[in-house]
């Protein structure tokens, strides 16, 4: 198995899991068409990710895509083991890369980001498996965001909700406000 150091963070990764997230954003972006999103992959390179570094005070991390068409919603697309324990089933994700997503949403002033996770089973994203969880909605609960292990935490799947219901929430989330602009009450 060859690993990769990130030279952007302190884990080491493997081909593996670099192709495991590379299917689940393909499956993503065939997900989203489903439910008529728009999407946008958002550039990683080094010279699109140079405007922000400049502004930068400390480490920051951008998602996989923008939903054009939902609030321009940033999205970070994961494909990670489900794991069980005493409170439930959850998926663990890196406290380095939430700090830094929280560190871009601090930079661009966005609202929020999603995450979108798929199960990963034998190193492929499993289908019918993608939940997603807003960064901001997690942040307001104690119990989803405890630490798991030195350097990762855990968000448990009760928290996290199907990929319609989280875009049908945000549609009529936009659909209010606008009916609420119209009848002059702001």
């Amino acid at each position: 198995m060859r690993w990769f150091f990130n030279k952007f963070s302190r884990r080491a990764i493997t081909q593996v899991q670099i192709d495991a997230g590379a299917r689940a954003e393909e499956l993503f972006v065939q997900e989203m068409n489903a439910h008529e999103v728009m999407v946008e992959r958002i550039d990683q390179s080094q010279a699109g990710f140079k405007q922000y570094t400049a502004s930068a005070k400390a480490g920051i991390k951008r998602g996989d895509f923008l939903l054009r068409n939902v609030r321009h919603l940033e999205v970070e697309v994961k494909c990670l083991k489900l794991r069980s324990g005493d409170h439930g089933d959850y998926f663990m994700i890196s406290e380095e890369d939430w700090c830094k997503h929280q560190n871009m949403l601090d930079l661009t002033a966005s609202p929020d980001l999603l995450f979108a996770i798929y199960e990963n089973v034998n190193d492929h994203p499993r289908e019918g498996s993608l939940l997603m969880a807003s960064m901001a909605y997690l942040k307001r609960y104690e119990q989803p965001w405890q630490r798991a292990s030195k350097g990762m935490f855990f968000i448990p799947t009760r928290h996290m909700k199907s990929a319609s219901t989280i875009l049908d929430a945000v549609r009529e989330e936009r659909r209010f406000r606008k009916r609420f602009k119209k009848s002059g009450k702001n």
